[in-house]
């Protein structure tokens, strides 16, 4: 079932961050010092749409707090949980913590949790998501081989990391009830199936995922609990906001903007990713830099990657700032 949920806010910016990880500081004199800085940067935004891309707390408890909170505060936001954001020292599986916040955020009017299922329409800006999860699959061959015959070239089947791979000690072990492999890429398939639905009809998208939804595979069990290959359609018809890595960047179509573990910072600064709107009659000679048209939000980023020597554009939007 589609749930669909529209606020007729206009907001004009989009401005993302992952991975703020609020309880990993030094002390407890830093973390209350980051929520106040946190709030006072998002509640003096009237005109901005804030995307969070998970990982705030290591309790599902604290991170239903931050939610309400943000809906206490009126401060217009999307946001997907990240795999901190599940824990419950074992008490709770997967299903149980999201069904739970599901629950908790359905009459919601400014905090918005994505999740398989919901679509959110802020004004004429459309935005699915979900933790995304990750299905485990790994390229274990690492050369390439060609056919004798044919010379073409032979496409090793991707493997699939076990439980083994990780060890006794992986946290997710102690901290999610029935932990499984076979759970989870059950969650990423349905999350896969409902996105490329929408995205083949739904203008004006944005995507938002934890894991990041890449198009390649990695080449080692351990890796896949950070990104897999992802059966997510690539279009140039919207733009993926991910976290879960620690690294911020721009890679085809996914940006990122993610904190990480920084333990002696109190968010003093605290800058997030920004999507700017631009008029649809912004000119590549304005920007003098290439460009790449879509449709109506386009997003220009000048940041260092292998579309470092051209900015980029997205229906309407542009991306701004050099690391943001």
């Amino acid at each position: 079932m589609q749930e669909v949920l529209v606020n007729d806010k206009h907001a004009n910016d989009i401005w993302y961050l992952s991975d703020l990880h609020f309880d990993h500081a030094e002390n407890q004199s830093i973390y209350a010092q980051r929520i106040k800085n946190f709030f006072e940067i998002v509640t003096a935004q009237s005109d901005v749409t804030f995307v969070l891309a998970g990982d705030f707390f290591d309790d599902f408890r604290k991170t239903e707090k931050f939610i309400a909170e943000l809906e206490d505060q009126k401060v217009t936001c999307v946001l997907v949980l990240g795999n901190h954001d599940y824990w419950s020292g074992g008490d709770f599986t997967y299903a149980e913590v999201r069904n739970h916040l599901a629950a908790a955020t359905s009459e919601n009017q400014y905090a918005y949790l994505l999740l398989t299922g919901r679509v959110i329409q802020i004004s004429d800006q459309v935005f699915i998501g979900d933790s995304g999860f990750t299905d485990f699959r790994y390229r274990a061959e690492t050369w390439f081989e060609r056919d004798g015959k044919t010379l073409e070239l032979i496409d090793h089947p991707d493997s699939v990391a076990n439980v083994g791979d990780f060890g006794v000690n992986f946290v997710e072990l102690q901290q999610v009830r029935n932990w499984h492999i076979k759970d989870i890429q059950e969650m990423h398939a349905g999350w896969i199936e409902f996105a490329n639905k929408q995205i083949k009809t739904l203008q004006n998208l944005i995507v938002v995922t934890h894991w990041p939804m890449f198009s390649v595979s990695p080449y080692d069990p351990i890796s896949t609990w950070w990104q897999s290959k992802s059966a997510l359609l690539k279009t140039d018809r919207y733009w993926s906001i991910y976290g879960h890595t620690h690294v911020s960047g721009l890679n085809g179509h996914d940006i990122a903007k993610q904190v990480g573990y920084r333990a002696k910072w109190d968010f003093a600064g605290l800058e997030f990713g920004r999507l700017v709107h631009v008029p649809a009659t912004h000119a590549v000679a304005q920007i003098e830099l290439a460009i790449r048209k879509y449709e109506r939000f386009g997003v220009v980023d000048p940041v260092k990657s292998p579309d470092s020597k051209s900015r980029i554009s997205r229906r309407g939007y542009i991306r701004a700032g050099p690391w943001q």
